[in-house]
């Protein structure tokens, strides 16, 4: 509900602006983008401690833009996605001798993203966008290290595909800028936050969903 009041708003603040200048819009547009993301899981307990992953993502977009308000743009891109557990084993319970496990899980996912665009200005132009997603996981690894009570670390890396549920869905909406390069080329950098909305493991009791923050560059043509 609050992003439709926000496209509504933008509706009507761009709406002259738009009239005058549909003939100069490029009705599609492709490109390439790719940066920065920190990458967690939503699941809290207090047996193991989760924290976020700095990571990276690239892909292929195209826009279809209705007029110069109003777009739509869909991505396919490669996002390695993931979490980190920090957990404490009890060797022996009689004991207080214990393990530290630290457990890097990284999950690469085709994702495809489809959002509604609002944006307004001249020159510069700012914009608001958000829409559902479609993930496919395609590979999934954990490194484990092992910190026993003697201090002596122990290292393995395994492959996690079957843990993990394959498809993911959820909600992803971003603001940004963007900058025309000459009469065809667009610049833009945009901020993404998304939400899984599926419990993506087979193995935890607790609900698990993919959470991204994003800091994206890209380039367009049109």
């Amino acid at each position: 509900i609050p992003l439709s009041i926000v496209f509504l708003l933008a509706s009507h603040l761009v709406n002259a602006q738009s009239n005058t200048n549909d003939s100069m819009v490029h009705k599609w547009e492709i490109g390439v983008e790719g940066g920065y993301s920190d990458v967690s899981i939503s699941a809290k307990s207090p047996d193991i401690n989760i924290s976020d992953i700095p990571s990276y993502l690239y892909g292929v977009a195209g826009q279809y833009n209705f007029n110069d308000a109003f777009s739509v743009k869909v991505d396919v891109d490669f996002e390695k996605k993931g979490f980190i557990q920090d957990i404490n084993y009890v060797i022996n319970p009689p004991s207080t001798n214990q393990i530290d496990a630290f457990n890097p899980t990284t999950l690469d996912y085709i994702v495809v993203p489809v959002m509604a665009r609002a944006g307004f200005g001249n020159r510069m132009r700012f914009f608001v966008e958000g829409g559902p997603y479609i993930g496919y996981l395609i590979g999934a690894s954990s490194r484990m290290t092992l910190i026993d009570s003697a201090g002596n670390q122990h290292t393995g890396t395994s492959n996690t595909l079957h843990n993990y549920k394959r498809f993911d869905l959820g909600a992803i909406g971003g603001l940004g800028v963007e900058i025309p390069i000459g009469r065809k080329l667009i610049f833009e950098m945009e901020g993404r936050l998304s939400f899984g909305f599926l419990n993506n493991g087979f193995l935890s009791a607790t609900k698990t969903e993919n959470e991204t923050a994003e800091v994206l560059l890209g380039v367009r043509y049109g």
